[in-house]
């Protein structure tokens, strides 16, 4: 699990970047978005539940394991983020068919 942790933080930012350069071709569209700041804030949401994940491994390795005391937080959190990956997805896409309100 620790090897993909630098990975996932590389397309973090990579989606960061590319990210501000579509706000700033069009700030007002993007900004006054509410869509836009639903996906920020699941984005913001995720990055919390894998720097949780990433220091909770770094502190116990076991974290994940079987009959451990964490497993099913760490299931459940697993699962929401899958549901949060997706949902920014989705909202990404509907951006640009939802005038800002």
């Amino acid at each position: 699990t620790f090897q993909f942790t630098p990975w996932i933080w590389w397309a973090i930012l990579v989606l960061l970047l590319t990210g501000t350069l579509q706000i700033l071709a069009e700030p007002a569209r993007e900004i006054m978005n509410n869509v836009m700041r639903i996906k920020m804030l699941l984005l913001i949401t995720v990055c919390g539940i894998t720097y949780y994940y990433s220091k909770a491994l770094r502190t116990d390795p076991n974290f994940l394991d079987v009959g451990g005391a964490h497993r099913t937080l760490g299931l459940s959190l697993a699962s929401l983020s899958i549901v949060f990956w997706g949902s920014i997805v989705v909202c990404g896409r509907f951006i640009a068919y939802v005038g800002a309100i």
